[in-house]
């Protein structure tokens, strides 16, 4: 029905969308098992995902027959949901499908942070690293100069293609091959029709 798909669509959007984001954009611990468990559906047909989600929450499944056995409750004596409704399949669908969704999203924000660091001509350097943009940088990116830090800094600020960016001493900490780093970085943003205004007591 239209409503099954309507549901289904809000689901698996939002399941692949806000799982890409936290194993992308974030940094904690498991997050690269996380990243890799999230495609475990794309290895389990529909059907059995089904299968299990039926199985394991019916009223003599698994998790009810474990509640029941916990609080001493009888059939009719505590609300569980219905397995087998509408609601029901929304979760089976959404799950056997997210990842498909998942896929998508992570890659396109891995491309944008890729066409920031490029565009802030930090690229090779980033992809020279042990774990390329998983690499381990410090607390406060601790183990690089001051120069590395600064020009990450500015690659944020490109980050989503932003129309205005301010930048405040952005050479401030920067040797002569940063400053032409930076002046390219600068001549980027203005292809990308990007207004650029620099602070700077250096010339």
């Amino acid at each position: 029905s239209l409503m099954l798909c309507v549901a289904v669509a809000v689901g698996v959007v939002s399941m692949g969308t806000v799982s890409a984001t936290l194993v992308t954009l974030f940094d904690f611990p498991g997050r690269r098992t996380l990243s890799v468990m999230l495609l475990m559906p794309l290895a389990m047909p529909a059907y059995v995902v089904a299968y299990a989600y039926t199985d394991w929450l019916q009223f003599s499944g698994p998790v009810q027959s474990a509640l029941r056995a916990l609080t001493g409750w009888q059939a009719r004596e505590y609300w569980f949901p219905d397995v087998r409704s509408l609601g029901g399949a929304v979760v089976v669908l959404s799950l056997a499908l997210y990842p498909y969704v998942y896929l998508i999203a992570r890659t396109a924000f891995l491309e944008v942070s890729r066409s920031a660091l490029e565009a802030a001509n930090l690229w090779e350097f980033v992809d020279a690293m042990p774990q390329g943009m998983d690499s381990p940088v410090g607390h406060n990116a601790s183990q690089l100069s001051g120069g590395q830090r600064q020009r990450i800094g500015i690659a944020r600020a490109i980050y989503g293609n932003p129309k205005l960016i301010v930048l405040d001493e952005p050479n401030s900490h920067l040797d002569e091959a940063g400053e032409q780093a930076l002046l390219a970085t600068i001549a980027a943003l203005k292809e990308r029709k990007c207004t650029v205004i620099v602070i700077s007591h250096r010339a």
